[in-house]
């Protein structure tokens, strides 16, 4: 047993020489982590972060590429009338790329349409320095592996390398999908105005068919505060709280509640893509008007501009700045809210079992269609050669009876088209009650028609339910086609020549 031990302690002893003779013969390694894994780096060490003046992103040959340069210590879109960029999101971009450690995975150039990295299919990444006309790196970046790695080639190389990003993804593109187009809006700082909610004053909104003015007011009320010492009584101190009042405008009593969530966008509101000036030009004056005034001493008052055409996407742009952005309907009915969301729109209530007759009539044309009870069908007298179809009369009565209108206007019947209405609907109850709907003109901001309930003032219908609760006349009444009899082939067959 104690031969065995010293045996140990001698090979021990042994190998501790050879380390100690292999370190003192062989010279330190002094390659980075990254290098003695075999990985390169795919921006120079010569090329900083801060040397770029200029970025442009392209996909292949297809589409316009996005072009950023600094200008006065921050980045615009060259590409886009020098749009402010978020500068942050580009700067670390560029970090991103500086770091990215690439292993190579192929030599062949014959498999670049495989890894994406072929001229016609990549995405393109080039960094620019100074007045140089040629990129000082300019990277295919192609498809990616799993979520988060991606294939890149250096241009003018052959070698594909493999790096632990996915580089797509990262400016806004999803997928492997070579015919995805870059989005500026992924770049672009929309910020139009950023508000203190607190501050705010008083906001008036103009519409195209009405105007709403909102005042903060303050009023004082009475607190309990509690004792400083047991056995005193509460006191009671007077506090100054803050509450809006609708002034100006409006269809009764406003929907407070609605109101300060609204005010939430109002404070802080952004546009997507910038908008060519050519297009707000050619548009003319806006027909929306956001005017915020802030508390005294709070700052200036902010004026925001509404652009919104029926089928067009909206645009947003602040007073006195050169550059519109578009929005989303959503966004920009969050800035200018829908009268329904401010204001309880009447209309006429009722249940569409009680309905035993509807009348539609369009110009000269008009159908009749009753039942006897809402266990019946629906029958009419229709014209000659056409279908009555049932169920466009059920669709509309279910419609109705469930209808809200989106917004009001307090422009008058002419004005709306009112005054010689482009269909009238009207309902027989059981009870013998009648309710009539009038089809105005077109709402030139929306999608939608003005019309008429029973006598209410104006109000807007969206296309969707307009489609619907006023149906095209031959839907309704559809024209049968006529059956044209086939000719016999003894009396049609062609008379042989006679011989001569």
């Amino acid at each position: 047993m104690k031969a065995k031990k010293q045996l140990i302690i001698l090979i021990g002893i042994i190998v501790a020489l050879m380390i100690l003779i292999r370190v003192t013969r062989e010279p330190a390694d002094d390659r980075t982590i990254v290098e003695a894994a075999g990985l390169v780096t795919l921006v120079p060490d010569t090329v900083s972060a801060s040397d770029v003046t200029a970025i442009e992103l392209a996909v292949g040959d297809k589409g316009e590429p996005i072009r950023m340069k600094r200008q006065d210590g921050k980045w615009v879109m060259a590409s886009a009338w020098n749009a402010p960029v978020q500068s942050s999101k580009v700067d670390g971009f560029l970090t991103m790329l500086k770091e990215l450690n690439a292993e190579n995975v192929s030599s062949n150039a014959s498999a670049h349409a495989t890894y994406g990295v072929d001229d016609a299919s990549a995405m393109f990444v080039r960094l620019y320095s100074g007045a140089e006309d040629a990129p000082v790196v300019e990277l295919a970046v192609g498809k990616t592996r799993g979520w988060e790695n991606s294939f890149v080639r250096k241009v003018g190389a052959d070698v594909v390398y493999e790096v632990g990003k996915n580089v797509r993804q990262e400016v806004g593109l999803y997928g492997s999908d070579s015919s995805a187009q870059l989005k500026r809006s992924q770049w672009l700082d929309g910020q139009l105005c950023t508000l203190d909610k607190e501050k705010l004053a008083s906001i008036k909104l103009t519409y195209p068919d009405y105007a709403l003015e909102v005042k903060k007011e303050a009023k004082q009320v009475e607190v309990e505060v509690p004792a400083a010492k047991e056995g005193e009584d509460p006191k009671k101190e007077t506090k100054t709280e803050y509450e809006w009042k609708l002034q100006v405008g409006g269809v009764g009593d406003m929907n407070m509640t609605k109101w300060k969530t609204a005010l939430d966008t109002l404070a802080s509101i952004k546009g997507d893509d910038v908008v060519d000036p050519a297009e707000i030009e050619s548009f003319g004056e806006p027909n929306f008007r956001c005017e915020i005034a802030m508390d005294e001493g709070s700052g200036d008052s902010v004026v925001v501009l509404g652009y919104r055409k029926a089928g067009k996407m909206p645009m947003l742009k602040l007073e006195g700045q050169s550059l519109a952005y578009t929005t989303s309907d959503w966004n920009f009915e969050r800035i200018f809210i829908p009268g329904a969301d401010l204001f309880t729109l009447t209309v006429p209530s009722f249940k569409a079992d009680d309905v035993r007759s509807v009348k539609l009539s369009r110009g000269k044309n008009s159908v009749l269609a009753k039942r006897e009870d809402s266990a019946k069908d629906w029958t009419a007298t229709v014209p000659a050669e056409t279908e009555f179809k049932a169920s466009m009369i059920n669709d509309l009565v279910k419609k109705l009876e469930g209808w809200a209108s989106h917004d009001f206007s307090e422009k008058d019947d002419a004005a709306t088209g009112l005054s010689s209405a482009q269909a009238v609907i009207e309902l027989g109850m059981a009870d013998g009650k009648k309710l009539t709907y009038q089809l105005g003109a077109d709402v030139p901001w929306i999608s939608g028609s003005y019309i008429k309930a029973d006598g209410s003032k104006v109000l807007v219908m969206k296309e969707v339910d307009r489609e619907v609760i006023f149906p095209a006349f031959d839907s309704v009444c559809v024209p049968v086609k006529k059956e044209v009899p086939v000719a016999s082939e003894a009396k049609d067959a062609p008379v042989a020549d006679k011989e001569k």
